[in-house]
This record gives structure tokens, sequence and C-alpha cells, in this order.
């Protein structure tokens, strides 16, 4: 795992506490349970996947989209290994300072409010939001800038306001014709799929449709049906299937093979997937 830190507690800043980037290189340990104490988390997953628990709710985070928790709510990251992803993620008090919220005083007062009546715990970000994340990255960099802690208010502001904007976009995530694909691979999961095939469905070249999949979706193609391949092998595992069956079911050349995509895509094999789901239970 590679992470970067902003400490914005060595700066006479108030609201924000960290700006933080984090790349998983492979599977890792579940994030385990914790709060933030009068501050709002708000992670934007810049692509892979990764899964968060609140209030005994499992919340599956996609490339493209943000999730947020509220000042000192429990959260965690269930009993599954986290996935490889890329993701950032800052901590905003959301309760102090209200009449000066960022030191820009009263006149920063309606971002404030806006932050607080967020009515969604997830929604789509989009590439601007990883945009203005890797700006306030760039002022915090420009270390020797004797304007560096006016300019890191001002990308956080907007990146903040940004947020806001996007908790209350009613548009849709995806264009028409990648809904459709992404409606098509569920219906056929069980099935090979080439992308050629989706590319002449979606009515582009294969290097388009590669291109217009990860833009949308944050993940290549084939990393998507790769993994929704495996989420749906988990209910035929739970429901009592066999590897080798789970493995005939989803279309894998061998049971070695799925138990080897399974591994890369979980962190652990069918049979432990198995043996905690149960363990889960008896909780």
């Amino acid at each position: 795992m590679k992470r970067r830190r902003c400490n914005f507690n060595t700066l006479n800043i108030p609201n924000i506490r960290e700006v933080c980037s984090v790349y998983f290189d492979k599977t890792t340990e579940p994030l385990t349970p914790h709060i933030h104490p009068q501050a709002m988390e708000i992670c934007f997953v810049v692509s892979g996947h990764q899964s968060y628990c609140v209030n005994s709710v499992t919340y599956d985070i996609s490339g493209g989209e943000i999730f947020l928790t509220y000042p000192d709510e429990e959260h965690f990251g269930g009993w599954l290994f986290q996935e490889k992803c890329m993701l950032y993620y800052l901590i905003v008090d959301t309760v102090n300072f209200e009449d000066d919220f960022l030191g820009f005083g009263k006149d920063s007062h309606s971002l404030f409010e806006m932050l607080n009546h967020i009515d969604k715990r997830t929604f789509f970000g989009g590439e601007n939001i990883k945009k203005l994340f890797e700006n306030v990255f760039a002022v915090w960099d420009d270390s020797e800038n004797p304007l560096r802690t006016v300019r890191l208010k001002c990308a956080v502001f907007e990146l903040l306001y940004e947020i806001a904007k996007c908790s209350k976009d009613k548009k849709l995530r995806l264009s028409a014709d990648m809904e459709y694909i992404s409606k098509y691979i569920d219906d056929n999961i069980t099935k090979k799929l080439s992308l050629s095939e989706l590319a002449d469905i979606s009515g582009l070249s294969l290097a388009g449709f590669k291109r217009k999949f990860r833009s949308q979706f944050g993940i290549p193609p084939a990393d998507c049906i790769m993994r929704r391949k495996i989420e749906y092998s988990k209910n035929l595992l739970l429901s009592g299937k066999s590897v080798t069956q789970t493995a005939f079911d989803m279309d894998f050349s061998s049971s070695q093979h799925f138990s080897s995509a399974f591994k890369k895509c979980c962190g652990i094999s069918p049979a432990q997937f198995v043996s905690l789901g149960k363990m889960n239970e008896q909780k």
C-alpha cells in the first residue's frame, strides 16, 4: 500500500484535518472499525472497488463514486479483504467553526450548510473530483510558495463545493450505451463474454469501447467482467455449491483457474471465503 498524506493540523486552517491518497497495489486486510470525532470522512474511489460497512449495511463503491460517513459514525471494511484500488479521502470537521469555515469567515457559511445537508451516503463524483484532489496535492507540494496556505484553503474550498454539488446531481452516471452494456454483462455473466462482442453491441471500435468503458466505470472492461463473475460466484458458494461446480457454472476453464482468479480479486481462497461467511452468519 502506498499512502500520501497532507496533514492540515500543521497549518492554521480550521475544519480540514487531513487529505490523503491511497493506492492498494494488492488485496489487503479489511479496514478496521473506527470513527472520526466531530468530522465527516469523504472518500472518492478513483479506480477499482471498495466495500464499507455502516450501521450493518454494506456499500460497494466503484471507480468514480463517492462514499461518506457522518461525524462520530463507526465504519469499517466488512469481513472481506480490501481489493486493489486507488482512492482519495479527506477528513473535514462539519461540527465546529461554523462562522469561520476553512478560515474564510461568514462568507463560507453556505458551504458549511451544504456539507451538513448532504442526504446521500454514496453518489457519483466523476473526473473533475479527481482533478480537484490532484490540485490540492499540487498546492501542498509547493511548500516554498508564500501564498501556499491561502491557495490550499481555496483548493479545498473548491473541492468541497464540487462534492456538495455532485451530491445533488440527478443525471445518470452512465451514458445510455454503457448502461446497456452494464446490464448485458449482468444478464450474461455466467457466459463467456468477449470484448469484441461488447464493442460491437455498443457500436464502437474495440479501442474506443475500452476507453469509454474505463472512463465511466473506473476500471478496464475485462477487470469489470471478472469482478462481476467473482461477485456472482460468492452467492453460489454461500448457497452450498462446491468450488468445482461454481467454476463450471461461471464458465471458468477449471476450478484451479477460478480459485486463482477468486484469490487475486478477494485476497482469500473460495474455501476461506465460505468459512468466513459461515463465521460471519454466526455473529
